[in-house]
Parts: C-alpha cells; structure tokens; sequence
C-alpha cells in the first residue's frame, strides 16, 4: 500500500501511525513535512516542504488566508510532482488546519483521505484560558473565522475525519461533529516507562539525569514559547516566584524554539542560524524574566529526543 502523510511537522502527531507503516516492507510511505526533527523512520521517507513566502499585508485576516493559500499552493505543487513522477497514494493522512491538504481531494480523487482536525474556533468563552482568563478581543473574529475555512475544507472534503479528544470535537458545528471519529492520542507506556536499567554490555545511558535534579525539586515544561495555546505564558509568570519559594527546585525547559526566538515574521519566528544560538538562548532566558541569581537553576533545551525527553520526565 502507498500512504502518504502530511503535516507542517515532521512527524509531530503521526509518528506512531507512520512508524506502524513503515514497518511493513509492502508499504512505501512518503512523509511531506515543512520542519521537524532530525530523524529517521524505518520504512518512511520524509520529502522537504519548502515553507510559504511572508505575506506583510496590514489585515490579520487577509494575511492568515493568503499564507494558508500559500501554503496550500506549496503542498499542491509537491503532490502533483509526485503524481508526475508515479506515486499515487492509497491512502493520505494529514493534518486539517495549516492548508496543505487543501488541493488533495483534486490531485488524487481515488485515494482515503483521513484529516485530523486540531481545533475549530467558537465566539465562546471555552477557549478564553488562551488568553489569560479572558475573552478574545472582539476583532480576532475575521482571521479566526479564515482559520476556520481550512478545517471545514479538510473535514468536509475528507472520507475519514478525527480528533484526538471528546473535548476538541465539541468545538465544531453539529453537522462536523456527526462525522468526527474520536482517536485519543494515547501515551505509549512500554516506552515511557521510569528506571530503565543498563544492559551487561551496553553503554551507559548518557541522558540519565544530565542536568543533576536526582537531589533536587524539579519541574519540567514541554512546548513552544511562540504558542499561547500552550500555556508557556501561565508558566512564565509563575516561574520567578516558584524560584523565590523553593530554593532547591531546579527547572527544565525542553522544545522552547531556542533556535526560532528571533523577531516574528508572517510566518511565525524568524530563524535563527547556529552561529546566533548563544543569542538566542539568553534572548529566551530573558522572556522567562527570572532574577539573574536564579538562572544556574533553569536550564533551557532545544529539541530533544524521545529518550532524553524520557529521562528529563
């Protein structure tokens, strides 16, 4: 069978699906993806997408439609080379939000088309913890309504549409939520597993506790500081005074855009290049406004792997 997955990150959500995939040698599996991590997938071959020109047009919805649009183009451009070079897929797994499963239905009309849809957005207050514990400003409707556009396309277009949660599938129109399948996201437990002991033979595990916390109070954080979706402004609020109250609590910060903390464009952050990285790591430590005597106690992460982000937990 010939899947396809696409997704603005590479493999974000679906690396359990596409590792399951690519397990099987009768598969061939292409993974189209913009950014994500540097790694290998038995059996999954990840194609680059190239990410959409900033548009710099003074209204906020204008200017999520048309990067949307520009995106959906890119993705549409890369699916027709591949329908030009052979590979038509069985079946195409891809998220519903950032556009790029926009032209799919039209490039490959016999292939199951499975969306995930993350979130649709409402003119309630159940969202409202995003911004702080109060309501969207009345003109957040425009661009939030064109975000809306692509979940009804992908949703409404596709023969299979899921969400990860009852919570998340209650969010869209009566007619949406009839169709939507719910498939938890799911914790893989034989891997996430505490005390993993070293094997005679083998090396010793040099994520194990690399930042000496065994001795110490610890707190973790895991996600973008780009994203108030994901709660980093609650937590940097909170953290000085944690730091003031518990003086043997060590923090560790991992997948905070460390590279990406530059000023932001029309297509999120603007990157930054290795020789910058010192740069960047003290541009974050100052975002999360902590007392210069605190920051030998906070130690800030790129991305990591599954297996140090396993030993940071």
């Amino acid at each position: 069978m010939r899947i396809l997955f696409l997704n603005s990150v590479f493999p974000g959500r679906f690396r359990s699906i596409a590792q399951a995939f690519g397990a099987n040698p009768k598969n061939t599996v292409l993974f189209l993806a913009e950014t994500g991590q540097k790694l290998a997938i038995p059996g999954v071959r990840r194609l680059r997408l190239a990410p959409p020109i900033p548009y710099e047009g003074d209204d906020p919805a204008e200017k999520e439609g048309v990067m949307r649009l520009r995106r959906a183009a890119r993705a549409g451009n890369a699916l027709l080379s591949l329908r030009r070079n052979g590979f038509v897929p069985d079946l195409i797994c891809g998220a519903a939000s950032m556009g790029g499963s926009f032209y799919v239905r039209d490039i490959f009309p016999k292939a199951f088309i499975v969306a995930l849809g993350d979130w649709f957005y409402t003119n309630g207050e159940n969202h409202c913890f995003f911004t702080k514990g109060t309501p969207r400003p009345p003109a957040d409707f425009a661009p939030l309504r064109v975000s809306n556009l692509w979940e009804y396309n992908a949703l409404g277009e596709c023969h299979l549409p899921v969400t990860t949660s009852l919570w998340q599938r209650a969010q869209y129109p009566p007619a949406l939520q009839r169709e939507i399948k719910v498939v938890p996201s799911g914790i893989n437990t034989r891997f996430f597993v505490p005390g993993e002991e070293k094997k005679e033979g083998e090396e010793p595990n040099e994520c194990a506790d690399p930042w000496g916390c065994a001795s110490h109070e610890m707190v973790t954080f895991c996600g973008p500081m780009h994203d108030p979706a994901r709660g980093f402004d609650q937590f940097r609020q909170c953290l000085p005074r944690l730091l003031e109250m518990r003086p043997n609590c060590l923090v560790v910060l991992a997948w905070l855009d460390i590279a990406q903390t530059g000023q932001k464009n029309g297509n999120g952050p603007t990157p930054v290049n290795g020789a910058e990285t010192g740069k960047a790591m003290r541009r974050a430590v100052d975002i999360l406004g902590i007392d210069q005597s605190f920051r030998s106690r906070v130690h800030l992460l790129g991305a990591r792997s599954l297996k140090e982000y396993r030993a940071m937990l």
